[in-house]
C-alpha cells in the first residue's frame, strides 16, 4: 500500500523531480505499487520489451537463492501488468535507457557500538540524447526522477534508500532497519561500451538492493557479494558497506581478478572515492582519473571531524568535496545529494541539489527517515 507519495521539487524549476515514497504491505503488494508508480507517473511499461520464457526462468533461478524478497516483489509487478502477456522482465522498472558516468565520495566512521556512513552522490544533469552528442535542450536529465523511498514489508527487512533510474532495483545508497548500510561508487569516470544484458548474473546497480534486502552485517555482505554471480553492464563499481557494530568494508570485483575486500584499520575511518582500494589495485590498469580520486579521498580524510556525533562537522566535510561540473558558466552536473546514515538507531538524513543557477549549487533542507 502506498502510504506516502509527496513531490518535494519539480523539474525544470529544480534540477530534477524529487519525491518521497513509502510502501507497506506484502512483498507482492509492494511490487504492484512500484509498478503502479512507474507506469502512472513515468509511463514505464516493461511489457513492450518482451524476453524469452527461458530468459525469465533464468532470472528467477538467479534471484531465488539470493533474495527471495525480490522474487515475491517481482510477482506483484507481473500481476500489475498482466500475467497473460508475453514474458517480460519484472525485475526492472527502468526509468532511463543507459546511465551516464558518475563519481562519488564516501566515508564510514564509528566504533564497535555504532557507525555512520557519509556519502556524496555525483552525477551528470545531462539527458541521454545530450550524452550521445545530440541537441536536446528540452530533454529531461537522465537522473530524473529521484525517489527517497521507504519500504516496509510485512516480512523481511524495512529499508530506506535514495532511488533513481530503476524503481525496482535502483538503490544507489540506503540502510535497513538492522543497521546495515551501503553506497555504490563508480570505479572510473567514463562509461564503458554497454554490454549485452545477461540473466544469469547481477549487474552493478542491482547489488545494493540485493544486499539491503538480505544482510544485517558486513560479514554477511562480504559472503553474499563473494558468492553471487556478477557482471558489469555499464560502469565498474565498488561498494562501501557498514553495520551497527562499527564494522565496515569496501567490496570490489572485476572479471579478470575476482573479488577484493578493503577493510579499515581499527577505529580509523574507511574512505572510498573512485579508485581500487583492495589488492585488485595491483592488477587494474591506470585510466587517468585515479590521481584526482586520490586527491579527493585525502581532502575528505583531512576534513572529517574527530567525533562521529559532530553533525555540523560531517556536513561540512561533505561540502568540502562536493563537485560541480560547469559549462559556459552553468552547472551541468556534480554532487546531486549528500546522505548521512546512522546505524545504531538506523536512520537517513539527506540533502538534495535544489537549484543550479549560474555557478552556485544550492542544496535543500534535510529530509529524514527514521525506523520506529
Amino acid at each position: 500500500m502506498i502510504t506516502e507519495l509527496i513531490q518535494l521539487q519539480s523539474y525544470p524549476e529544480g534540477p530534477f523531480d524529487l519525491f518521497t515514497l513509502r510502501l507497506q504491505g506484502t512483498q507482492s503488494e509492494i511490487g504492484e505499487d512500484l509498478a503502479r508508480v512507474a507506469q502512472e507517473r513515468h509511463g514505464v511499461d516493461p511489457t513492450t520489451t518482451p524476453i524469452s520464457a527461458s530468459a525469465l526462468q533464468e532470472k528467477h533461478t538467479l534471484l531465488s537463492p539470493y533474495c527471495p524478497a525480490l522474487v515475491n516483489r517481482a510477482a506483484g509487478v507481473s500481476n500489475f501488468f498482466g500475467g497473460d502477456r508475453k514474458p517480460f522482465d519484472p525485475y526492472s522498472l527502468s526509468l532511463v535507457q543507459e546511465p551516464p558516468p558518475f563519481a562519488c565520495s564516501a566515508a564510514f566512521l564509528g566504533d564497535k557500538n555504532d557507525g555512520l556512513l557519509l556519502r556524496n552522490f555525483d552525477f551528470t544533469l545531462r539527458s541521454f540524447p545530450e550524452l550521445l552528442g545530440a541537441e536536446a535542450s528540452e530533454a529531461r536529465p537522465m537522473v530524473d526522477p529521484i525517489y527517497l523511498m521507504t519500504i516496509e514489508p510485512e516480512e523481511g527487512f524495512r529499508s530506506a534508500a535514495v532511488v533513481s533510474m530503476d524503481l525496482f532495483v535502483g538503490a544507489f545508497d540506503g540502510i535497513n532497519d538492522r543497521g546495515f548500510c551501503i553506497a555504490l561508487l563508480a570505479l572510473r569516470n567514463a562509461a564503458m561500451q554497454v554490454a549485452e544484458p545477461r540473466f544469469d548474473a547481477f549487474e552493478e546497480n542491482t547489488i545494493p538492493r540485493i544486499l539491503l534486502e538480505s544482510c544485517e552485517t558486513v560479514e554477511e555482505a562480504i559472503s553474499l557479494f563473494s558468492e553471487m554471480p556478477k557482471q558489469t553492464l555499464f560502469i565498474p563499481c565498488h561498494y562501501i558497506v557498514g553495520d551497527r557494530h562499527g564494522s565496515a568494508a569496501v567490496l570490489e570485483w572485476n572479471e579478470a581478478s575476482g573479488v577484493g575486500i578493503a577493510r579499515r584499520e581499527r577505529s580509523q575511518p574507511l574512505l572510498c572515492t573512485n579508485h581500487y582500494l583492495s589488492a585488485l589495485r595491483n592488477f587494474a590498469s591506470e585510466e587517468g582519473h585515479e590521481e584526482e580520486s586520490k586527491r579527493r579521498l585525502a581532502t575528505l580524510a583531512a576534513s572529517l571531524p574527530e567525533e562521529a556525533d559532530d553533525n555540523e562537522g560531517l556536513w561540512n566535510a561533505a561540502k568540502v568535496v562536493r563537485q560541480s561540473a560547469l559549462e559556459n558558466g552553468a552547472i551541468i552536473g556534480g554532487t546531486l545529494w549528500t546522505a548521512l546514515y546512522r546505524t545504531q538507531a538506523p536512520s537517513l538524513d539527506v540533502r538534495f541539489l535544489r537549484h543550479t543557477r549560474g555557478r552556485d549549487a544550492v542544496y535543500s533542507q534535510e529530509y529524514s527517515v527514521r525506523f520506529d
